[in-house]
C-alpha cells in the first residue's frame, strides 16, 4: 500500500501552527490513518470505543466500517458507495438516506467531551461520513446551478450546511468537542435523489460510458483530513505575507481544502482566510481555451467573482500533474487582481513531457505522492471490503 511522502516533517508543520505542546498528540494521531484518508484502528481498541455508544449509534457505526488484517477500517462501502453501486440512480437515493442517518445519529450524541484520541477517532467516523455526503451534495447543486437546473435557495441550503459540517468534523478531530452540525432540508434531500448526474446522459470521448465522470460527482480525490490539517502548517510557513482574502478551490477534487483550512484556522484563533470561492473547471471541457472565468461559475453566482477583484488570493488544488489547471485558472483571474498564489497539495513527480507550471513556481510547494492515491476502486478491492458487523 503506498505511503504520504510529506515535504516536510509533520513535526515541523504541526509547530507551524502553533501546536507545539500537543505534537505527539498528533503525531500519535497521524499513524492511525491509511493512506486514503480513512482511520484504521486494532479491532480490540474499535470494539472498546463502541461499547460506550449507545446501541443505535453502535449500529450505526458498524455498518460504516470493515475489518480488514486486524484493523476496523472507518471507511467501508458506505463511503466508497459509487465503486460498490452501478445503479447510480441508486446512489444518489443511498446518500441521501445516509445522510439522514448519520444527521439523527449525531443529534443523539449531546455535548460529548472526547479528549481521549482513540474515542475521538471513533466518533469522527459519523462526522467523516457526513462531511463526505455534504460535499458530495453540494459538488453535484453546484453543477446542477451552473447549468440553471436548482434554485439559488435551494444551492445556498446545501453550502451552509455542507461547511457546517466540515467545520464540525475539523473541530471534534482538534478539540474532542462537537459543534452544530448542518441541516439540509427536505427539499435538498428529495431534489438529491432526482437530479441527473452528468454522465447519466452524458458520456464524454474520454470516457464513453462515463464511470470516470460519475465516480468524481461521489468521490474526491483529496479527502485526507491529516493531509489538509499539515497543509494548513505548510501554508502558514511558507506564506509569509498574511491574510488571503479568498482560496479558489477548484472542483471536485478541491472542494472540502478552502472550507477545512478556514475551520482549521478559526478553531486555532488564526486569522489567514476570509473567504473560498468555488470554480468547476476542467481542463479537458469541450473548448477550454476560449473560456472565461464567467463559464466556471453560476450566473446567479456571480457576485462570487466580485469577491475576488483587487484581493490577494490563493488558487489551492487537491493535485497538480502538468499544471494545466492551476496555469488557466490564474491566466483568467489576472484581469481581476495581480495578487495571485498558486498551490496544490499533491503533485505527481513522474511524468513524461512539459508542465505548464514548473515545481518552483509554486507558492506552496506541494507533497510528492509516485502514483495517485486516490485510485478507490484498487482499495476497496485489495482490502475485500467486509462489514465488521458480518
Amino acid at each position: 500500500m503506498p505511503k504520504i511522502v510529506y515535504l516536510r516533517d509533520p513535526k515541523e508543520l504541526i509547530c507551524a501552527l502553533g501546536l507545539g505542546e500537543r505534537a505527539d498528540e498528533f503525531l500519535q494521531m497521524i499513524t492511525y490513518f491509511d493512506y486514503a484518508g480513512g482511520v484504521a484502528l486494532p479491532v480490540s481498541m474499535f470494539q472498546e470505543e463502541a461499547r460506550k455508544l449507545n446501541p443505535k449509534q453502535k449500529n450505526t457505526l458498524e455498518t460504516l466500517v470493515n475489518e480488514c488484517e486486524g484493523k476496523v477500517h472507518l471507511r467501508s462501502r458506505r463511503y466508497y458507495i459509487h465503486p460498490l453501486e452501478k445503479n447510480k440512480e441508486r446512489v444518489r437515493k443511498l446518500v441521501r438516506d445516509y445522510e439522514q442517518e448519520i444527521s439523527d445519529n449525531i443529534d443523539e450524541l449531546g455535548d460529548i467531551d472526547a479528549p481521549e484520541i482513540e474515542r475521538r477517532l471513533t466518533i469522527s467516523a459519523l462526522l467523516d461520513h457526513k462531511k463526505h455526503y455534504g460535499l458530495i451534495m453540494l459538488n453535484l447543486f453546484f453543477g446542477q446551478l451552473l447549468k440553471g437546473e436548482v434554485n439559488l435557495e435551494m444551492y445556498e441550503n446545501v453550502k451552509a450546511a455542507c461547511i457546517a459540517d466540515v467545520e464540525n468534523y475539523y473541530k471534534f478531530l482538534m478539540t474532542g468537542k462537537l459543534g452544530k452540525q448542518g441541516v439540509y432540508s427536505g427539499e435538498t434531500r428529495e431534489k438529491f435523489s432526482r437530479v441527473v448526474l452528468p454522465s447519466d446522459t452524458e458520456p464524454s470521448l474520454l470516457n464513453p460510458e462515463g464511470e470516470k465522470a460519475t465516480r468524481k460527482m461521489i468521490i474526491r480525490e483529496m479527502d485526507h483530513p491529516l493531509q489538509i490539517l499539515l497543509f494548513a502548517g505548510q501554508l502558514l510557513d511558507q506564506d509569509k505575507p498574511g491574510q488571503i482574502e479568498v482560496t479558489v478551490n477548484p472542483l471536485s477534487g478541491a472542494i472540502e481544502i478552502g472550507y477545512a483550512l478556514r475551520s482549521i484556522y478559526t478553531e486555532l484563533g488564526i486569522e489567514k482566510i476570509k473567504d473560498v470561492v468555488l470554480m468547476k473547471y476542467s481542463r479537458y471541457a469541450e473548448g477550454d481555451t476560449e473560456r472565461d472565468i464567467e463559464s466556471c461559475v453560476p450566473q446567479a453566482l456571480k457576485g462570487e467573482i466580485e469577491k475576488l477583484r483587487n484581493h490577494r488570493i490563493m488558487i489551492i488544488d487537491d493535485n497538480t500533474f502538468t499544471g494545466t489547471t492551476l496555469k488557466n485558472l490564474r491566466d483568467m483571474m489576472q484581469r481581476l487582481t495581480n495578487d495571485i498564489g498558486i498551490a496544490a497539495i499533491e503533485r505527481i513527480s513522474k511524468i513524461e513531457g512539459p508542465r505548464a507550471i514548473e515545481y518552483e513556481e509554486l507558492n506552496i510547494k506541494p507533497i510528492s505522492k509516485l502514483r495517485y492515491v486516490g485510485n478507490v476502486m484498487e482499495f476497496v478491492k485489495n482490502n475485500n471490503l467486509r462489514g465488521i458487523s458480518q
